[in-house]
């Protein structure tokens, strides 16, 4: 599982190239599983980067890779970042 981070709406600009990938193998994903009353998600913490200052808007995106080596991937979002 890699969850990418871009800066802007890659939504829009499909060239953008990534800010941050965090990347997590099958083994580690059962410690980051959770079940709630509605279904199960997944609950990271993810650390940004702040080497470089976040623009006022994001885009994130998940890409799951099978052990096939076939990937499926969640549509991208993007999302206003306050100061």
């Amino acid at each position: 599982m890699e969850i990418i981070i871009y800066d802007g709406d890659a939504s829009r600009d499909q060239s953008l190239k990534p800010r941050q990938v965090w990347s997590f193998s099958g083994t580690d994903l059962p410690r980051y599983l959770r079940q709630t009353s509605i279904g199960f998600s997944y609950d990271f913490t993810l650390k940004i980067d702040n080497s470089k200052p976040l623009p006022g808007k994001v885009s994130i995106g998940a890409k799951y890779t099978l052990p096939e080596g076939d990937s499926i991937s969640a549509k991208t979002v993007s999302i206003a970042i306050e100061p």
